[in-house]
Parts: structure tokens; sequence; C-alpha cells
């Protein structure tokens, strides 16, 4: 295996993703016979997946020179847990495709094993380094349950649970939908649709950098009642430029998610993905204090926040759902940048980079590159935070989101 470190952290590929890249003659001659890779528990480990991926002439031009030199050969990749200081690091190497499956699905065994053994080396080096970048990449694994126990498992063969029988992980470390999609897109695949574009677009920062300030506020959905008043929604009115743009989401998640993240980024607060997942929950054991506290300020913090938006639902229903199920959370956030994108890919395609909400590697959580002081709240929703948790909030405008 041949591994090649990206301090540029170009793609943020699903840890438990592996990818075959085959070139278009090569796909028509060896498709058929790796299609059904994921039947064979020897290989997946119960944790792993397998994709093919169609291998073009022109790879992501962002990623290592190396890489991209590589890539020319190398048939198979996976990315790596992160090396030290939070860099992206891929494994790759080469599968004799010409070989019948047998032969194959070993060649594929071993490599599956070095990606276990290389991120179990990756994970014991995080843990002993006691800077803050190795501390924040370790707590971000955790968060998604990257254990070192999961790999250890893999390699003898036994099922993804650590020692105290809990499970460690369902696969969901990345959305493997949209690590896909980048993973077509980087290795130069011939199919360059509107998706690849929307998801370069949220890779790469622009040259252009437009001037833009964003407001939370009741902006018109393009929708009339009977008698021809403007129906509006609650979301935002960005200004790219001096051009008005107003965007409306589709559910109490994505507005929520959107509006929250503007307000902990305008008010000097952060959240994370586990903080949906972990509202109301007793100290973990593993949790420090100091983590508990803020969780616990940033749960009252965001009911008074949630209240004030005048949502159908009280705050302790909302989050009961989301602790259900929190990959509404994850299915929220790809819904916002489709949001954004429709709203923006025509004329303002240089603001879409700075407007989508993003997972901030560094410190794992969700931000907006947009300048706090470019954040405004509309004043009559100001007025409805309440001045302390459980007080009873007015409707306001009168505006509800379905």
């Amino acid at each position: 295996m041949v591994k090649i470190f990206d301090d540029q952290n170009c793609l943020e590929l699903n840890l438990l993703a592996i990818y075959l890249m085959l070139t278009s003659e090569e796909m028509a001659l060896y498709g058929d016979k790796l299609k059904d890779l994921n039947r064979f528990s020897t290989l997946t480990k119960g944790i792993f997946h397998f994709y093919i991926i169609e291998k073009g002439e022109t790879p992501y031009n962002k990623l290592p020179k190396e890489m991209i030199r590589n890539m020319r050969h190398y048939n198979v990749m996976a990315r790596l847990v992160d090396s030290i200081h939070v860099i992206y690091c891929y494994g790759l190497d080469e599968i004799d495709l010409e070989e019948d499956k047998s032969s194959i699905i070993k060649q594929l065994q071993v490599f599956v094993e070095q990606v276990c053994k290389e991120n179990i080396d990756h994970l014991d080096i995080l843990s002993k380094r006691i800077t803050s970048t190795s501390h924040a990449a370790v707590k971000y694994l955790r968060g998604k349950k990257i254990f070192t126990e999961l790999f250890e498992a893999a390699l003898r063969g036994e099922k993804p649970y650590n020692s105290k029988g809990k499970a460690v992980l369902q696969g969901d470390s990345h959305d493997r939908r949209d690590s896909l999609k980048i993973a077509k897109l980087a290795v130069g695949s011939k199919k360059n649709n509107w998706q690849s574009e929307k998801i370069r677009c949220e890779q790469e920062e622009p040259d252009n950098h437009p001037h833009i300030t964003i407001s939370v506020k009741y902006v018109k959905t393009g929708k009339e009642y009977k008698d021809s008043r403007p129906k509006k929604g609650l979301g935002v009115e960005l200004n790219i430029d001096g051009n008005i743009v107003p965007v409306v989401f589709g559910s109490t998640d994505q507005t929520f998610l959107y509006i929250i993240t503007l307000m902990t980024r305008s008010s000097d607060r952060w959240i994370c993905r586990s903080d949906f997942l972990h509202i109301y929950d007793v100290p973990h054991e593993n949790e420090g204090i100091n983590d508990f506290q803020r969780r616990k300020s940033l749960n009252l913090w965001m009911k008074k926040m949630y209240q004030a938006m005048c949502f159908k639902k009280s705050f302790e229903e909302w989050c009961q759902v989301i602790k259900k199920n929190i990959h509404r959370i994850d299915d929220a956030v790809s819904k916002i940048k489709r949001t954004l994108w429709d709203a923006l890919n025509k004329k303002y395609k240089d603001a879409y980079y700075y407007c989508i909400l993003y997972n901030y590697r560094k410190y794992n959580f969700y931000d907006i590159r947009i300048y706090k002081d470019n954040i405004s709240i509309d004043p009559k929703i100001l007025k409805r935070i309440p001045g302390k948790s459980g007080e009873k909030v007015e409707d306001g405008e009168g505006y509800f989101i379905p």
C-alpha cells in the first residue's frame, strides 16, 4: 500500500468506503466480475463497503501531485484515519484484475487488512500526542465512534463490537452518497454533471469573494394566498454585492440547523452533530466536566432560540424525534446545500462556498464562512427570545414552519 498525505484535506471520503477505480475499458471487461464484492464478509468485515467508479484522464487538480501520478496505475483507494495535525491520508494499491475472482478477493483482503492496521497505528499515535489538534482529532473520531477496537475486531474477523459489547459503528462516519460523488469527481470521470459542479463549488474557494451579508427574517416564499398576498416563511435573506436573494428551507430540521449555526457563529459558540444526539443526556463516563457543562448551557440556549422561532412542535418533542434518528441532521445538512445551490448557482455561484453549512473538521463543529459581523437577526425575532428557559413565547408574525 502507498500512503498519500494531503495537508489540503481535499477528499472528505467515508472512512469505511473502499473504491475500485477502473477505466471505461476495464469497466466493460471486469465490471460484472466485481459488482457483488459486498456479499463477502471476509472483505467487508461487517463495516466496509466497496464501490466501483470510472477513472478518467483528469483527476482533481487540487490533489497532491504524487496522488494524481499514482492514480494512473493504482486502482484501489481508501481514506485512512487522519494523520497528526488533522491531515487527511489516503491508501492506494494495485489489484490485478485479470486474475480470477477468488484471486482478486484475496488481493483485496490484504488491502483491507492493511487499511485496518494503518488506522490502528494512526489512532495509537493520535492518542499518545498532547497537542490540541491531536486531542481534537481523537474527540472527533470518538464522536463518530471510530475506535481502535473496531479495526482490531475486523482483523480478527469478529463482529464490529468492542469488548463491552457496544456497537461502535453503523457506517455513518460520513455520508456515503456524498462521499461517492466526491470520489467520482476526484478520479476524473468523464461524467461532469451538475452534481459534480455543486461538489466542486463546495470544495474550492472561488477566486472572487463577493461581499455577503445574511439576515434571519421572514422572507417571501414565492407563493401567494388566494387574495394575492405573498406568503412568507422563516428563512434568511442574502445580500450578495447589493443583490437580494431570499431563501426558505423546507423543514424545521433544516431551518433550525442553519439559523442556529449562524447564531452560534455570531455569538462565539459552537455546535456539533453529537450535541443533537445527546440533548439532555447524563454525562458520559469518558466525558469531562467542562464538556458536560458546555453542553448543558448549550441545551438551554438552543431551547430559547428554538422557542423564538415559533415552530409547531415544542423543543422537547423535536429533540426526542432527532435523538431517535440523528440521521435527520445529516439529511438536513445535505438538503440545506441543495436549497442554497438552487438559489445561487445561476447568478451567484461564487457565494455558494461561503453560504453553505459545513463541518469544520479541525474541531468538529458546524460552521458557515460568513463574517460574524455580517450576520443579523430581525429585531422582531430577537424580542421573542425568552429571558429564561420555559417562558411562554408569542407567535409574533404568525408564521409557522411546516
